[in-house]
């Protein structure tokens, strides 16, 4: 019975200490501190312009190794952009072993990793997608190839001309092989 009054009595004395301890951390001004991606801080899209369709030309190929992705990979340089929404944007074809080619024109959030496709082309032109919705990028699928212009070309955006210095990245690689990591993404 002694042991009872005694945790009932150390409790009702512990409970004024912690409310006391839990003021001296809080700041009342703390709500109002603009922290590095507060809620107050919100992100805005800027329109995204579909551009002219593709010249062959212009067709930046990258050489990737995806495994059993059957497709030919080809970023059109003239489509490449990255806005002020820190988005990178650019025209994808990726060409079957039969010469059938999906061209999309779509953007990339290097911070959530996510994609959007804006619209999609066939017979020389470009349809927009009706509701285009952000998505995170997969570890499978088609997503495979965004996957890799994320990790090797994308991101993180560099500082300064970002989108000159992605056009440099495109052009200069070599080879890249698909390594599946989790920590990656």
């Amino acid at each position: 019975m002694k042991l009872a009054r005694f945790v009932v009595v150390l409790f009702c004395l512990s409970g004024p200490l912690t409310a006391q301890a839990a003021s001296i951390f809080h700041d009342e001004d703390d709500d109002e501190r603009p922290y590095r991606g507060s809620p107050k801080e919100e992100w805005h899209e800027l329109d995204a312009d579909i551009p002219p369709w593709p010249e062959k030309e212009n067709l930046i190929p990258l050489k990737l190794d995806l495994g059993s992705f059957p497709y030919s990979l080809f970023i059109d340089g003239n489509s490449l952009s990255v806005g002020e929404d820190k988005v990178v944007r650019y025209t994808v074809v990726l060409r079957s072993p039969n010469g059938v080619e999906n061209v999309t024109y779509e953007g990339i959030r290097c911070k959530n990793k996510q994609v959007r496709r804006y619209a999609y082309g066939s017979r020389g032109q470009f349809r927009p997608v009706r509701k285009p919705q952000w998505r995170f990028i997969r570890n499978h699928g088609h997503d495979l190839y965004r996957r890799e212009l994320v990790r090797v070309f994308f991101c993180p955006l560099p500082v300064g001309d970002s989108t000159a210095q992605i056009l440099e990245k495109l052009k200069k690689h070599d080879f890249v092989r698909f390594q599946y990591q989790e920590d990656q993404m």
